[in-house]
């Protein structure tokens, strides 16, 4: 500085301060922006693996029912509850395993699913007791297409398919599954 004045070269420097203090400012606008979308991204592929777990688990379950259903001494009733699907004892001193494990719902986290039961009381089906929104909302596979457009995953019921065995009479299940 001359006489309190400022050089050109002065107000360069400060000038070149300036937009350097710019560039790093938008460098960490730009690094912000890109760590959102990566974590954003990741989430929705964590959803979508939970999505995938559900459909694995709930599947099983249903397929467990189904056995469940189609055996036994008396075909065509339901169980009881979850347990009978890890113990069935209904062939006297054998005992059948149509669950390996009752699986957790993996939207919750919980091993308390929602239950759809008959008229009888006894477990015909499950569900996720998750009001979250799934993303998947098409291409289900078969078995499952009635999933597609369902606005929260407590309305993704998983049944045991269409079996051939007729339903047993009432008194035969009350017995039977107590």
């Amino acid at each position: 500085m001359r006489n309190g004045r400022q050089t050109g070269r002065t107000r360069a420097r400060q000038a070149q301060r300036g937009m350097a203090y710019l560039g790093v400012l938008v460098a960490i606008a730009i690094a912000g922006a890109w760590l959102y979308q990566v974590a954003g991204s990741r989430a929705v592929g964590a959803q979508r693996e939970k999505e995938a777990q559900l459909l694995f688990a709930g599947d099983q379950i249903a397929r467990a029912i189904g056995r469940y259903y189609a055996s036994g001494p008396v075909p065509g009733c339901y169980p009881p509850d979850l347990q009978a699907l890890l113990d069935d004892h209904r062939l006297g001193g054998v005992t059948q395993r149509h669950l390996r494990h009752v699986y957790a719902d993996p939207m919750t986290g919980k091993t308390a699913w929602g239950e759809l039961r008959d008229e009888l009381g006894n477990l015909r089906g499950v569900y996720s007791t998750s009001d979250a929104s799934p993303y998947k909302q098409a291409n289900f596979p078969a078995g499952y297409r009635a999933f597609a457009g369902k606005q929260h995953y407590r309305e993704w019921h998983f049944l045991p398919a269409d079996t051939r065995v007729p339903p047993a009479p009432p008194e035969a299940c009350l017995r039977r599954s107590g």
